[in-house]
């Protein structure tokens, strides 16, 4: 760990305010930080290894479903539908195209890893 300020990175800090923490009474115990820090490497791994798929996953959603999820919430309300849905619908489905898209570059490039 180098102790210039300027050239200090995000690992270092956390481990620097970890170690603080965990030596001043009251604030965090072993269990805390250990808990923290199994949380903290699930979301890095979520999002280095299976945010591509995530973002596939979602785009398949607003490509296949959100449409008629979305007229079937407004049936129930009893809102009626409108040209401004139909435009709604149309932009969800380019989204979701987009997300693929997104999510495949993200997973061949392998970003983040």
């Amino acid at each position: 760990m180098t102790q210039n300020p300027r050239h200090i990175t995000a690992e270092d800090l956390e481990l620097m305010a970890l170690r603080w923490a965990r030596s001043q009474p009251g604030r965090l115990s072993n269990i805390n930080v250990d808990c923290f820090i199994a949380g903290f490497k699930a979301a890095h791994d979520m999002l280095a290894f299976q945010f591509g798929e995530f973002l596939i996953d979602e785009g398949n959603y607003y490509v296949n479903e959100y449409a008629s999820r979305r007229i079937n919430a407004c049936g129930y309300s009893g809102i009626p539908l409108t040209p401004a849905h139909s435009e709604e619908f149309e932009s969800a489905d380019e989204f979701g195209h987009l997300l693929i898209e997104a999510g495949k570059l993200y997973m061949d490039k392998k970003l983040l890893i």
